[in-house]
């Protein structure tokens, strides 16, 4: 009787321990979604909004510049400014990158379309 009340605590400690590891897993993979659609959201965000924004406040610095209404310090801050945009949006793109990694791992597999 002992040998069978030690299996079965056995048996009961080894599905609380997967238990656990489900919802730890399951807490992962919800918090890793949530990172890659955040990411998403920004790099759209700076791809279909900032980044042509910029574009178009850059041009207007360098006709500015071009035609003496605008100073060099002004056309040489709107460029850093675009290059500041660039730069974020491509650390979105990448963040987006390293979260669908760390999800495959999580889930063991490899995420088909993930680019």
């Amino acid at each position: 009787m002992t040998q069978v009340c030690e299996a079965a605590a056995s048996v009961a400690a080894a599905r609380a321990q997967q238990h656990q590891m489900e919802n730890l897993t399951r807490f992962q993979v919800n918090d890793l979604l949530a990172k890659v659609r955040a990411s998403e959201q920004v790099a759209r965000l700076y791809h279909t909004t900032i980044l042509p924004q910029a574009v178009q406040n850059l041009e207007a610095a360098r006709v500015g510049y071009r035609t003496g209404k605008r100073g060099f310090l002004d056309l040489i801050d709107t460029q850093r400014a675009w290059r500041g945009f660039q730069h974020e949006y491509y650390r979105a793109l990448v963040e987006r990158k390293h979260r669908l990694a760390e999800l495959e791992q999580v889930i063991g597999t490899g995420l088909n379309g993930n680019s």
